[in-house]
């Protein structure tokens, strides 16, 4: 907030010294000149300007004035979920303000993650990190006026136990299961140069490689609060055959003949 006063009435005068001071609050620039900068305390008591004055010719004067102190409400948040997943998603609200001054300027800052969208209006939505860490959601709301009121609020977060995978039996499985799948409400599989041939969405699966080298399995499972988890077992195939096609010519025509060999018969062949 600012103040200020006027120059003398006389032409060729002008204040030779200003002395401020101010009751439940504090000169924070400007003392000695004709306008300060002043902020009130805490207290919510009104603030009492005074200033002496001495001009050109030695003359003194005084002048006080009362600064009515503005009060905002207080500001909370809502959330529209107590928790959040380690890497989920939440969202949270506050109030308009009053419906004579709603807030005209809303600042959001997340710890433990990210504020996704909604900077600067009443409603944010943001994400958690991977820290498992609470995040700490604040908001500044400013109204008309330039008052602001301040509130946080901590969201747990939750995590996930990851699944166990087993895979069958043998150097070359085709089977693989989560042990603890009873944890979860939703499983998913996915497969690295592998083809899942079961349903993707059974605790169990069978799955034949796709070539020699790594195989990995993947499964995305999501507990009952929404949550989801992931983990993945691979391993290296061997044995299977090199498959030699030959055509009879290019371009290759429909329907024509063309041939197909695998050198040495392959396992299982």
């Amino acid at each position: 907030t600012y103040a200020y006063i006027d120059s003398p009435p006389e032409q060729y005068n002008s204040w030779q010294q200003v002395t401020w001071s101010v009751e439940n609050g504090t000169v924070t620039s400007g003392q000695g000149n004709t306008n300060i900068g002043l902020t009130a305390d805490g207290s919510g008591q009104p603030v009492v300007i005074h200033v002496h004055v001495k001009d050109n010719y030695a003359c003194e004067a005084d002048a006080t004035a009362t600064l009515p102190i503005h009060t905002v409400p207080p500001v909370s948040i809502t959330l529209d979920q107590s928790t959040v997943c380690t890497n989920g998603y939440g969202a949270g609200t506050i109030d308009a303000g009053t419906p004579e001054d709603p807030w005209t300027y809303v600042t959001w800052t997340v710890e433990n993650g990210t504020v996704v969208y909604g900077q600067g209006t009443t409603r944010v939505n943001f994400q958690a990190d991977g820290s498992g860490n609470a995040v700490v959601l604040h908001v500044s709301a400013q109204d008309s006026s330039y008052c602001a009121a301040q509130s946080s609020v901590t969201i747990p977060t939750r995590t996930v136990t990851p699944p166990v995978i087993a895979l069958g039996m043998g150097s070359c499985p085709t089977t693989a299961s989560v042990t603890n799948a009873s944890d979860y409400v939703l499983l998913q599989w996915s497969a690295d140069y592998a083809e899942i041939s079961s349903s993707l969405y059974d605790s169990s699966i069978t799955f034949h490689p796709s070539r020699n080298g790594h195989v990995t399995l993947t499964v995305l499972a999501r507990d009952a609060s929404g949550c989801d988890t992931t983990a993945s077992i691979g391993y290296d195939a061997t044995g299977l055959p090199d498959i030699s096609m030959s055509l009879p010519g290019v371009p290759y025509c429909y329907g024509s003949p063309a041939t197909a060999s695998i050198p040495d018969g392959g396992p299982g062949v």
